[in-house]
């Protein structure tokens, strides 16, 4: 979620210049893409949820992807801008 949140405050221009933000976005989403295997199976990342009294109750939440439903990774990729040379499906 932090990937695309700066992701996107940047995009709609509240973060600025983009430039100052390239290199977070990068080693951000370089976390994203970590916890997804080659077979495309997302683990480690957790469901959400409301805030927790310690960071105890936090890590007990479920990681499997059913529980994540992969959102945090859908929404990462969905904010990468695609090089020049790739063409968009219309």
């Amino acid at each position: 979620m932090t990937h695309w949140a700066i992701t996107t405050a940047v995009q709609e221009g509240f973060l600025a210049p983009r430039s100052q933000w390239d290199a977070c976005i990068r080693k951000l989403w370089r976390g994203v893409a970590a916890t997804v295997d080659a077979t495309g199976a997302v683990a480690g990342v957790c469901q959400g949820g409301p805030i927790y009294r310690n960071k105890t109750d936090y890590f007990k939440r479920p990681h499997a992807y059913e529980a994540s439903a992969c959102g945090g990774v859908v929404r990462g990729a969905a904010t990468i801008p695609l090089p020049a040379n790739v063409r968009q499906l219309s």
